[in-house]
């Protein structure tokens, strides 16, 4: 799912808060000012990661800021991951979803199911109990 926010800091400045899942990241962007950038000007970004809840983590290390010309809205979030490939940041393979349906005797074999398939996200399950 894709996510532009534009938020406020406790210090007042505002910027455009972007998260990709997919890259478990979050990238942070403003302009010189600190405030929110409009079209056309340069604007500085910060890569984070991101935590499960979706807010900020930790910035990354190596080469998390940098400086962008041309800032466009309407843009902006594919420019951000063409940006994260291009920097050799690599997809985590979020899971598919699963839309078969299975039945199991007794819930601890669906749980058994679920470890083994390493299957850690939020998933809908029809659970038969059969007497």
């Amino acid at each position: 799912m894709t996510k532009i926010e534009q938020i406020s800091t406790g210090g007042g400045f505002e910027h455009y808060y972007l998260t990709y899942p997919e890259f478990k990241l979050a990238v942070l962007i403003n302009d010189e000012n600190h405030n929110a950038p409009v079209d056309g000007v340069d604007f500085d970004i910060g890569i984070y990661h991101l935590e499960s809840d979706g807010s900020m983590g930790e910035h990354i290390s190596d080469d998390c800021f940098a400086t962008l010309e041309n800032f466009q809205y309407d843009k902006i979030y594919a420019r951000m991951k063409g940006y994260l490939e291009g920097k050799g940041y690599e997809q985590v393979g979020l899971p598919v979803q699963f839309k078969g349906e299975i039945h199991f005797p007794r819930a601890t074999d669906l749980y058994m199911w679920l470890d083994e398939n390493e299957i850690q996200c939020p998933i809908t399950i029809k659970l038969h109990l059969e007497k």
